[in-house]
């Protein structure tokens, strides 16, 4: 599954439908000052959990503005 990231107030993985799939840690928060600069992010799902804790691992990368 592709996924991309968007700001909306705090920084979400969303599917190309919109649907957030979760968002990021906070540790995360400086790729908003690169979005707003021109960078966009785009990944795939690397793996997924449900137990003991609901997680999403994806790879992201950078695409230059």
């Amino acid at each position: 599954m592709a996924l991309t990231i968007e700001q909306r107030g705090r920084l979400f993985a969303v599917d190309s439908s919109g649907q957030s799939v979760g968002a990021l840690p906070t540790s995360f928060n400086y790729l908003a000052d690169c979005m707003a600069a021109g960078f966009t992010y785009e990944g795939r799902v690397n793996s997924s959990a449900s137990t003991p804790v609901a997680s999403v691992n994806v790879d992201f990368a950078p695409r230059t503005p």
